[in-house]
């Protein structure tokens, strides 16, 4: 199965939100199942919207990316969504799941095939852009990389501070698609370094990983006097493939990228962008008990500077324009955040398969096989000082279609595919929802009933 996506959920407050898929009357509670009849992947996510009545429009259908749901209130919501027609047929490699930034990077000798390239979705398209600086930022002793070199410089040695490298990328041009009508999702992206063969000492090497961090505030404001424990430099986007001996020649590597985009554009839409302060490379020891500040070998990459365009820092984004439905004037969207998200399979009832694709379905059309994807919201996002439960007149769970992705495919696939959505109310007393632990058994699938018209608060159909 290939699938995979990053999930987010939004939940917007009033009227007409836009949604990716299904809509759903329940209110932010505990968590929801999704299940449907062929054999599709998807992402999920979920919006609220709170007050008046709102009509989602759905998304891109044919699609992989992160997608956002939008979870929205309580009373009489009804949303109709119109799948456009299709699925992509990006196929995605390592992908992120809703919420771990996974690593899936590659490293190829300079005589290897260029590492992984992320396909444009049907109706969308894939470009790739420059970064447009890398400034190395030390803490004291400094030496010539600071402030001076091109080149991408990461991790300590002996007689230098703790190196990062600041990157900067303008996503002005993808930004600019997004409106009032329209949304930009970025399905997949990459990002892409080279390697430089290392001169230093083999035996002061420590294996480690290059990770991506997202800045809080402007470069100018941040206090580069301490870059390990810096409350203005975020949490890790992402990491690069773990170098575990010294570089002996120069090698490509690349990571996901997606998780770190979305935050700048977001698939919810221009309202919710994070401001690009750009992002730090950040040099991280694999050995336990190693310190950052501890003394090993950094690790240097190309910069902007370099001849050879495929050796500069760069990233390539596939992506969509989808047309969306906004809240009206006067009323508000809120996004409320997935906690949890993990597939259950009938066919292996007491496997876990948190971190893999998000596939959903009846791969052999039997009830045997089914696969369902549960959804648990983190209620504690929507503010219920600020909003009532009783405002909110609609809510959407965001799925992004990806492709169907087994026994054929889509030349195989039904004429249309039913997925539907019920609130998980199978768990034992006193137990919660995690991805971690989640299977088939314990979450108690064989007595949700999802042809119980009574049970479903969400229904999408999504044509071959």
């Amino acid at each position: 199965s290939s699938s995979s996506s990053t999930t987010s959920s939004s939940t917007t407050t009033p009227s007409s939100s836009s949604s990716t898929t299904s809509s759903s009357t329940t209110t932010p509670s505990s968590s929801s199942s999704t299940t449907t009849p062929s054999s599709s992947s998807s992402t999920t996510s979920s919006s609220t919207t709170t007050p008046s009545s709102s009509s989602s429009t759905t998304t891109p259908s044919s699609s992989s990316s992160t997608t956002s749901s939008s979870t929205t209130t309580p009373s009489s919501s009804s949303s109709t969504t119109t799948p456009s027609s299709s699925s992509s047929t990006t196929t995605p490699s390592s992908s992120s799941s809703t919420t771990t930034p996974s690593s899936s990077s590659s490293s190829s000798s300079s005589t290897s095939p260029p590492p992984h390239k992320c396909v444009s979705p049907l109706g969308g398209d894939r470009v790739e852009i420059r970064t447009k600086t890398t400034t190395v930022y030390m803490e004291d002793p400094s030496d010539e990389d600071n402030f001076i070199t091109d080149e991408v410089v990461v991790g300590k040695t002996k007689g230098s501070g703790v190196k990062v490298t600041y990157v900067t990328i303008d996503y002005d041009d993808i930004i600019g698609k997004q409106n009032d009508t329209h949304d930009v999702w970025v399905y997949e992206s990459n990002i892409f370094l080279k390697i430089k063969e290392s001169t230093q000492p083999g035996k002061d090497f420590i294996p480690q990983v290059t990770e991506i961090h997202p800045l809080g505030k402007p470069i100018e404001s941040i206090d580069t006097t301490n870059l390990v424990e810096n409350e203005d430099i975020e949490e890790a986007t992402g990491e690069f493939k773990e170098i575990e001996t010294l570089p002996k020649s120069d090698r490509r590597t690349y990571t996901e990228f997606t998780d770190t985009i979305q935050k700048y554009v977001n698939p919810s839409g221009s309202v919710f962008n994070k401001e690009n302060n750009g992002i730090v490379l950040v040099n991280k020891y694999t050995d336990e008990g190693v310190s950052p500040n501890d003394d090993g070998v950094s690790i240097r990459y190309y910069g902007v500077d370099e001849e050879d365009e495929d050796a500069q820092p760069h990233i390539d984004v596939c992506y969509k324009i989808v047309e969306v439905k906004r809240c009206e004037e006067g009323e508000e969207e809120i996004v409320m955040v997935v906690e949890d998200v993990v597939t259950v399979d009938k066919a292996n009832p007491d496997t876990n398969y948190e971190g893999d694709d998000l596939d959903i379905g009846k791969p052999d059309g039997s009830t045997d096989s089914e696969k369902r994807v549960i959804v648990k919201f983190n209620v504690d996002s929507f503010d219920t000082e600020k909003y009532e439960l009783k405002d909110i007149t609609s809510a959407w769970i965001h799925v992004t279609f990806k492709d169907f992705v087994e026994n054929g495919g889509r030349d195989e696939a039904s004429t249309e595919n039913k997925i539907v959505v019920t609130v998980l109310t199978t768990l034992e007393e006193g137990t919660d929802l995690d991805e971690k632990t989640a299977t088939w058994t314990n979450t108690g699938m064989d007595n949700v009933d999802t042809d119980n018209a009574d049970e479903v608060v969400g229904t999408v159909v999504i044509p071959q």
